[in-house]
């Protein structure tokens, strides 16, 4: 396997308007071929034998492929008898990039790249077999989480750590000193709607802010660091993500140990305070996963690290 991902995509077939997944020349490396997924460039190669590439496009189209006998709606065609995956002509066989029916290497009886941006999973039936949804998924086939298994495992995380800091503001004078601002700030309120007089927002602030409570804020945020680079870096979850099945991976790795390398599992929840001062960039970070290719947070990126499904990753060593 090559470390190097070119950019770019091979030229597309006529008649459509993106090359599908199989061998091409490699853009890096003239003497080799490089797998395209249908999406992107992956790090299988090997070397060119039995022709180039375009000479073996050149042979497929010359037998029929698209838009001929045993094309699209014709016998051996897709959906057809010869179906997906199978033998007379259809998609997936006789391909021209590569061997008949051959794929890059991967687990034993599986595809390791789905289609273009995820992986296959079943859906209802469709009209000669199963029909299948798109899944985003990392580069070797391993489903990503979804963006509301990863609410519910930061409220998870998000409500033991709170219950943590209460019983350590229980347990010490901290306690007391924030529900004395509290308190106050509380009187201040109800004298000013009792009274008809404005509110000082700074005034109120300042007696809800009080020593105790900037101390208890600090205290939540090292826990928060402490407790998520610890269980990132032995297990690549924490019990929130465990609890909801979630394993944090580095990007396009989803097959990666259990635990995740030591810079990434304390650079992510640093990175996640940092973005936390300014309240509006914190909701971006956790709403970016709805609309990112890759299902990453903003303080994912800054550690390059995905968030898969585990149970994807069992499936993807079958």
């Amino acid at each position: 396997m090559s470390d190097e991902i070119p950019v770019g995509s091979p030229p597309a077939p006529p008649g459509r308007h993106a090359a599908p997944g199989g061998w091409y020349e490699d853009p890096v490396d003239a003497q080799r071929e490089r797998y395209w997924d249908g999406w992107q460039w992956t790090r299988n190669v090997r070397p060119r034998s039995g022709g180039s590439a375009d000479h073996r496009r050149g042979a497929r189209n010359e037998a029929g492929s698209y838009g001929q006998s045993g094309a699209y709606g014709q016998s051996g065609a897709y959906g057809q008898s010869g179906a997906y995956g199978q033998s007379s002509g259809s998609y997936g066989q006789s391909s021209p990039y590569g061997s008949p029916g051959q794929m890059p290497p991967g687990p034993p009886g599986q595809t390791p790249y789905g289609p273009p941006g995820g992986s296959f999973a079943p859906g209802a039936p469709g009209q000669g077999g199963l029909a299948y949804r798109m899944v985003p998924a990392t580069a070797d086939g391993v489903p990503l989480a979804g963006w509301w298994h990863r609410a519910g495992a930061y409220l998870v995380d998000y409500f033991l750590l709170n219950a943590v800091v209460q019983i350590i503001a229980a347990l010490t004078p901290l306690g007391d000193g924030v529900a004395r601002g509290q308190n106050a700030a509380s009187a201040y309120l109800t004298e000013v709607l009792t009274t008809g007089g404005q509110l000082n927002f700074g005034e109120f602030l300042g007696m809800m802010n009080t020593p105790e409570l900037m101390i208890l804020n600090v205290v939540t945020v090292v826990l928060f660091i402490v407790y998520s680079g610890l269980m990132l870096s032995a297990r690549g979850a924490t019990l929130g993500k465990m609890l909801f099945r979630l394993r944090v991976v580095p990007v396009d790795e989803g097959h990666s140990g259990p635990g995740l390398q030591p810079g990434k599992a304390w650079l992510r929840p640093v990175a996640t305070q940092l973005l936390a001062i300014l309240p509006f960039v914190s909701l971006v970070d956790y709403l970016f996963p709805l609309w990112d290719r890759k299902k990453q947070t903003l303080h994912d990126k800054a550690a390059r690290t995905q968030v898969v499904r585990e149970e994807g990753r069992r499936q993807s060593h079958r």
